[in-house]
């Protein structure tokens, strides 16, 4: 029951976040308000008001555990599409004559999907996070946030002091020591190589190295 809500919940909310932000105008502003309005609803009683309307069920409780779920996914996947829409390759999707539905399903959607599956609630305590980088096994860079100079709150509020931040951004922060320019017998990437890029409690990125065509 509790999978099916969240399934139901997460799919409907992202789609209704997805078409919200890419379209904007009165469209967003009429889905937030909406949003809004179920946002408030209390789980409880919604419950018992659709079990007594549709009738005692499983598939009635799911569905009304599943609305509140659905304005929480909505803004998570509209702040991302917020600022991906304005993203390069989108505006170049655009300028290729691309039907909008296919730019927001293949090319901002699919983008949209790491801050939904790791909300800031997976991560309690970004100032002390393991990040890693392994070369075929062979760990080549291993720090932690709590190393940083400065802390991610002081970065936030510098770089939001110069520049207006949008949900989603990405900010290059440095590389922890172990670079390969740093070494005395720097040790280059080669096809069949395999690095992966750890972040602990987020998730990783896997590069399979081929040689150039």
């Amino acid at each position: 029951m509790g999978l099916a809500s969240t399934l139901l919940g997460s799919v409907f909310g992202g789609l209704i976040g997805l078409l919200s932000g890419y379209i904007g105008g009165n469209t967003d502003l009429i889905t937030q308000r909406v949003m809004d309005i179920l946002q408030g609803l209390p789980l409880l009683v919604l419950a018992l008001v659709m079990s007594a309307a549709l009738g005692p069920s499983i598939p009635n409780v799911v569905l009304a555990i599943s609305i509140p779920i659905i304005p929480r996914a909505a803004r998570v996947i509209r702040a991302s599409v917020l600022s991906i829409r304005e993203m390069q390759y989108v505006e170049a999707a655009r300028a290729v004559g691309l039907r909008h539905l296919r730019i927001a399903f293949r090319h901002v959607l699919p983008n949209t999907i790491g801050p939904f599956i790791v909300p800031k609630e997976f991560v309690p305590e970004p100032t002390n996070v393991r990040h890693y980088f392994t070369l075929n096994g062979e760990i080549k860079q291993d720090s932690n946030t709590s190393r940083m100079e400065y802390n991610l709150w002081e970065m936030l509020s510098y770089g939001s002091s110069i520049m207006t931040l949008h949900p989603g951004d990405m900010i290059a922060l440095g590389s922890p020591a172990g670079t390969n320019i740093e070494r005395e017998n720097p040790r280059w990437m080669q096809p069949g190589d395999v690095g992966v890029c750890v972040v602990e409690g987020i998730g990783e990125q896997r590069h399979n190295i081929v040689a150039q065509k």
